[in-house]
């Protein structure tokens, strides 16, 4: 994401809100379905397709778009990576710009999803 932030900085800076509604698509897809709704609504909202910068990120998301390798195990991390990795991703969630509830409601999301998965397993 640092990344992806320094090559569209300039195009960031001049699209208000399409930093959050980025970030938003990013952090908060749960299944690569909701990833590709989102991505496909932001990009025909601030008509960024003609972006060479946000092409090869399309092209690389599974890479770097966490709901694409969120079911992954990384048994090699040591477990101060893991902590850290897991601070990150929480620290998405929980801050003084998000409310309680907005967590509640993500935490929500993730369990449907993982029983509808479960499910269709059987």
């Amino acid at each position: 994401m640092k990344k992806a932030q320094e090559k569209l900085g300039a195009l960031l800076g001049r699209n208000p809100g399409l930093s959050k509604d980025f970030n938003n698509c990013v952090d908060f897809s749960l299944t690569p379905e909701e990833f590709e709704a989102g991505w496909c609504e932001l990009m025909m909202k601030y008509e960024a397709m003609t972006d060479s910068h946000f092409e090869n990120l399309y092209k690389y998301r599974e890479t770097w778009v966490p709901c694409y390798f969120k079911h992954q195990f990384f048994p090699f991390l040591q477990s101060t990576q893991r902590s850290e990795g897991f601070n990150t991703v929480l620290k998405r969630y929980v801050n003084q710009h998000k409310s309680i509830l907005n967590f509640v409601k993500q935490y929500q999301k993730i369990q449907i999803h993982i029983l509808v998965r479960e499910g269709s397993k059987d």
